[in-house]
């Protein structure tokens, strides 16, 4: 989080699974609340393995989009927890009380590197055997830009948020990306400051 000056906030693009951001600062903040733009690149992959098949007290979980990774669940006090391949958006567990969820969102690039978009949420639901249950989470992303504070002195956030809009994290080969970057330009699009968000 950083306290710069300037006219407007500019985002440069970071990696391949999120896009830039543009937010107004100093001059939008003094006529009206800063607004926010969202842009929400998807995480997609042709795949590899043959969608999950439901076995006999098994429940289906289906994401709202399709993508590949894995699904860890725990069940009502942590009593057990399941893990799954999701194919295609979809993935199949033992029917039971379930209260938290670990999504990992899978892809790689062009160069083979492996791409995986983390989230874990709680949430309460009772997968029933032979039933289809939609759990919000997964692709597609989001990034969103906010400042806050006054005139000259504005705070500039950052928030990546999955389908279920759950914090996520990215990481590149096993190893959290580097935090984005951004731009303070004046009214001209000139830049008069550049540095970069921190997690936290």
């Amino acid at each position: 989080m950083h306290q710069p000056g300037g006219s407007y906030a500019r985002l440069l693009p970071w990696a391949a699974l999120t896009a830039a951001v543009l937010v107004g600062v100093a001059a939008c903040a003094r006529a009206a609340p800063p607004k926010e733009k969202t842009v929400s690149p998807a995480i997609r992959g042709k795949s590899e393995t043959a969608p999950p098949r439901q076995r006999s007290g098994e429940a289906i979980v289906a994401f709202p989009q399709s993508f590949n990774g894995t699904l860890k669940a725990m069940k009502r006090g942590g009593a057990a927890t399941s893990e799954a391949a999701i194919v295609d958006g979809r993935a199949s567990l033992p029917a039971g009380e379930y209260m938290m969820f670990y999504v990992d969102a899978e892809q790689r690039d062009a160069q083979g590197t492996l791409w995986t978009a983390k989230t874990a949420f709680s949430k309460d639901i009772d997968l029933a055997p032979g039933a289809v249950t939609s759990l919000p989470g997964g692709p597609p992303f989001a990034a969103s830009a906010k400042a806050d504070g006054p005139a000259g002195r504005e705070k500039i956030s950052l928030a990546l948020v999955d389908a279920g809009n759950h914090p996520v994290s990215f990481y590149k080969a096993g190893s959290r990306v580097d935090p984005p970057k951004f731009e303070i330009v004046d009214a001209s699009g000139k830049a008069v400051f550049a540095s970069s968000f921190s997690y936290g």
